[in-house]
């Protein structure tokens, strides 16, 4: 009695545990949809559920108003910092080359025109010239032939050419010639930088000139045919 009771008891255990498997098995397959059933279930409010292609994902155009509204939106844009740009400066002047003419030629320069041409200012104004632009011309004439290519490119090989110019070391050196020459070599290298109406008194092609022990008279070469300068420039030095 005991042994069939025990039998009965185990029968009545198996039963209630295939019923509860029964309904639980059921209970889940009640809960799966097809994806047919899935889309034809009306969605909820905000709980839509959204099979979206990757390409679709990436450009943001998701039916789901939530989600494309998060992947639409454009990342945050760092504040651009203006930047202005100052002026470039302006190329500055190149500066003026130094004048070739060393002091020592400057004394040579009023030497030789002590030598030359020191007693002019006896005459005062003669051809319409004064004095000192008489005096100037000698130093143009020995400018005029360091600028040509016969002669020596140097205020010292000029003035030291064999006969040319009266240069002699122990001259004596007067303070109006002294600075008679400073005046005609800074005008010189003016004229030699591009300036124009330097204040010559000697033109460019006249290379020679004779004394007669008053005056000195200047011409374009050396033997006939020659021209006679006729001091025609405007004189720097009158008063």
């Amino acid at each position: 009695m005991a042994v069939m009771r025990k039998i009965i008891h185990t029968l009545l255990t198996l039963v209630a545990c295939a019923t509860v498997i029964i309904s639980q098995t059921s209970g889940t397959t009640d809960g799966r949809r097809t994806a047919h059933e899935a889309a034809e279930v009306p969605e909820e409010p905000g709980y839509a559920i959204v099979e979206e292609s990757a390409a679709q994902q990436i450009t943001g155009k998701l039916e789901n108003p939530l989600l494309s509204t998060v992947l639409e939106a454009s990342p945050p844009k760092k504040e651009e910092v203006s930047q202005v740009k100052e002026p470039a400066p302006e190329p500055a002047e190149p500066e003026p080359e130094p004048c070739p003419v060393t002091e020592e030629e400057i004394v040579m320069l009023a030497k030789v025109l002590y030598r030359e041409c020191g007693g002019l200012s006896w005459n005062g104004t003669k051809w319409g010239v004064s004095y000192k632009a008489r005096q100037a011309a000698v130093a143009w004439c020995a400018f005029n032939r360091v600028n040509s290519p016969d002669y020596p490119d140097t205020l010292r090989g000029v003035l030291t050419f064999p006969n040319a110019f009266a240069y002699i070391e122990d001259t004596p050196v007067t303070d109006d010639l002294l600075w008679l020459a400073r005046d005609v070599v800074s005008r010189w290298w003016a004229e030699a930088q591009g300036e124009a109406d330097v204040g010559r008194t000697l033109s460019e092609n006249f290379y020679f000139f004779c004394g007669d022990g008053r005056e000195n008279h200047f011409r374009d070469n050396y033997r006939a045919p020659y021209t006679v300068w006729d001091w025609s420039l405007p004189d720097p030095y009158a008063e």
